[in-house]
């Protein structure tokens, strides 16, 4: 025990030792000096400390030196977060002393100008991120590192001269500087990492000797760009022909072009961003040796109009051609092996797409928004469209099928196109959702055999659609008995209907989508159905009665969104009203036959109805229930469902019993059960129940 204590003693004293410097001042002593907080760290040394929001002198000058009045402290340090988001600063002058500035030491400052000195030896990730005001900036020539974000998104920054000790300019070095035009690389840098200058206005780029690697996005989304040369001494990298490229030798791959580049003619691969944000590129002559074009490589070439393919080239990277706007005209070459996720997104200006029958895939979004295509030739042995393949291509007239397609991706031909004719091919398996939405002047659907899935509104709002029909062969789909709708065999699911669609009995569902927006006037829901799904009937502005199967239990979420409905009947089973299962739709009538009012989705203003100007119809034992509930009672007309007094919902020949009993029992009779409405509830109201039941009266 005693030795127990005798160790505890020492650790005490040494934890005592370890708080003050050799002649007693307490280390981390905070000193403030001039409106700037020190503290202390050694005998001899002081670090700048915690002052975040700084509001003192907007010209910031740090101390080489510090004194508590007894002893000076050098200072050779600037400590993570000093002065972040201190935005009341004009200028920073650093002394001569520091040989460290922390991580994220001066993010988010207000300062125009900084000067960094010669003595800094490390100067830390993020350190001057975001100081968006900075445009004067001179960097030490200790400085072997500028790191991660180091000065990304100073975006008044346009001239930064990176002296000669640097070696490694790192990941977004000077990332969204989107002003900088003048940036000179010194004969010491030896690599640039990725994004180190993406967004810049560079119009002049000189690659040293010393350069070993430059990351392939490294200069992505250069605007200005003009002039590239790379020193001849380079060995890893060249700029041949003074082609105003730089050229990874040992690849034969392009990784950086300018507005001006020519390409050699020996090049086979077009890196990744090689020509991202060169606006000003016009043409492009693409070389006989030409293997790939990488991810990105002219994306943004706004100005670009016409693309000839060589017959060497076999991939072309996704968003390789992204957002040229410009573009006019495509060439596509005969081997051509891979056409890549949004290659050709956003290039509005294509009028016709003859692709090449070496395809045998089309990518996620490959022509999505080239919405001037007004011709499509689709390859001869295509197994596989992508989803949002061809998205808003909305002036296609007709689309021809090859025989050997399997799968169309979600989206694939969304838009509301010229399309009069839609022949799906017998090899076709699966069919994605909203894959052929809006195809508005098409007026007939015929489902193949060998399609065994179909995903939601694959067909929906096609509002011209009259007939459906379904391979008799397909064992997953059936359109019985000239339904005119898709009906999922094994789980007898509508999944399809059309304006002319009639519902067999034995459907037990109506799929998401399936009547959505198809000019739909009329329908009945046999009682076999027990579900509804979203959007089923939205949109459909003359339909203007519907009776919902007492199977049914909710009401799902815009399931009679945005049409005409006056009269609408549901079961005695609903529990639940979806949200906006009737928003822009309004009513005049709703019979809703449940004694418990049925819950709300999202309980709020207009979360189910927009408007509560209709009469609401009830049991008769439920209206006082209605009335109280706090979304029922928002309308102000809810009444009995005449002649329904027993509070099953319907009007049958149990009401009458009970209205009887009542009479006979000499009870208080309620005044819903006045169902001839001339004030008293009696014998009178019971002949007017059965003229209902015997259909002499409505």
């Amino acid at each position: 025990m005693k030795k127990m204590n005798l160790l505890r003693l020492i650790a005490i004293l040494m934890t005592l030792g370890c708080l003050f410097t050799a002649n007693g001042q307490v280390r981390g002593t905070t000193i403030q000096v001039d409106g700037v907080y020190y503290f202390i760290t050694s005998d001899s040394t002081a670090c700048v400390s915690n002052n975040r929001y700084y509001e003192g002198n907007r010209n910031v000058v740090i101390r080489g030196t510090i004194s508590d009045g007894e002893r000076e402290y050098t200072v050779t340090e600037v400590i993570d977060y000093a002065f972040e988001n201190s935005s009341q600063m004009d200028t920073l002058i650093l002394p001569n002393t520091i040989k460290k500035i922390g991580y994220e030491a001066f993010q988010s400052c207000g300062m125009k100008k900084a000067v960094i000195p010669n003595s800094v030896e490390s100067l830390g990730d993020r350190a001057f991120h975001m100081c968006s005001n900075l445009v004067d900036l001179t960097i030490g020539n200790s400085i072997t590192t500028i790191g991660y974000s180091c000065f990304a998104s100073c975006s008044s920054l346009t001239t930064v001269e990176i002296p000669n000790s640097v070696e490694t300019i790192g990941r977004y070095a000077f990332y969204m500087c989107s002003k900088l035009a003048n940036v000179s690389i010194p004969s010491s840098v030896k690599r640039i990492e990725s994004m180190a200058f993406f967004d810049n206005m560079i119009s002049t780029l000189n690659i040293p000797a010393s350069v070993e690697y430059i990351a392939p996005d490294a200069f992505e989304y250069h605007h200005k760009l003009d002039y590239i040369s790379v020193d001849a001494a380079n060995p890893v990298y060249d700029s041949h022909g003074d082609c105003q490229a730089v050229i990874h030798t040992a690849t034969n791959t392009l990784v950086l072009g300018s507005n001006n580049t020519v390409i050699p003619r020996d090049i086979e691969i077009i890196g990744p961003v090689a020509f991202y944000g060169s606006t000003n590129l016009t043409s492009v002559d693409l070389p006989p040796t030409l293997k790939s074009i990488g991810s990105g490589a002219f994306r943004g070439c706004s100005k670009l109009t016409t693309l000839t393919c060589p017959e060497s080239l076999e991939i072309i990277g996704d968003r390789a051609f992204f957002d040229c706007s410009g573009l006019t005209t495509v060439t596509f070459n005969n081997n051509l092996q891979d056409i890549n996720d949004s290659t050709f997104m956003h290039c509005s200006k294509i009028t016709e797409l003859n692709l090449p029958n070496s395809l045998t895939r089309i990518g996620h979004s490959t022509f999505n928004d080239c919405a001037a295509v007004s011709s499509l030739h689709l390859p001869d042995h295509l197994i596989s469209i992508g989803d949002y393949a061809f998205y808003m291509t909305i002036k296609l007239t007709e689309i021809n099928f090859p025989s050997t397609l399997q799968e169309i991706g979600n989206r694939a031909f969304w838009g509301d196109n010229l399309v009069t004719t839609l022949e799906l091919p017998e090899s076709l398996t699966r069919v994605g959702a909203y894959a052929f939405i809006y195809f508005t002047s098409v007026n007939h659907l015929r489902i193949p055999k060998n399609v065994s899935f179909i995903d939601v509104e694959a067909f929906s709002r096609n509002k011209n659609l009259e007939s459906i029909e379904v391979d008799p062969e397909n064992p997953y789909y059936d359109s019985r008995n000239g339904c005119n709708a898709i009906i999922e065999t094994a789980t007898g699911m509508l999944v399809q209907g059309c304006k002319n669609t009639v519902i067999p009995n034995g459907v037990t569902g109506i799929g998401e989508g399936a009547f959505n927006n198809v000019n739909l006037t009329a329908i009945t829901i046999p009682e076999t159905v027990s579900s509804i799904g979203e959007y089923a009937f939205a949109e459909n502005s003359m339909l203007y009665h519907i009776v919902i199967p007492d199977a049914v239990t909710d009401i799902s979420d815009r399931v009679f969104y945005h049409t005409g409905l006056k009269t609408v009947d549901l079961g005695t089973q609903v529990t639940r009203i979806g949200w906006y299962a009737f928003g822009f739709t309004y009513p005049s009538k709703l019979y809703v036959r449940t004694l418990t009012p049925p819950a709300w989705a999202n309980s709020g203003s207009s979360s189910v109805f927009s408007a509560y100007t209709g009469t609401v119809y009830v049991p008769g034992p439920a209206v006082e229930a209605y009335k109280a509930n706090s979304n029922w009672g928002r309308f102000n007309r809810i009444f009995a469902i005449p002649g329904e007094i027993s509070g099953d919902g319907k009007v049958d020949v149990d009401d009458v019993t009970v209205l009887i009993t009542m009479l006979l029992n000499s009870e208080e009779v309620p005044a819903y059960a006045d169902v001839n409405g001339d004030g008293t509830p009696d014998i009178d109201d019971v002949i007017a129940i059965l003229s209902m039941l015997l259909g002499s009266a409505e």
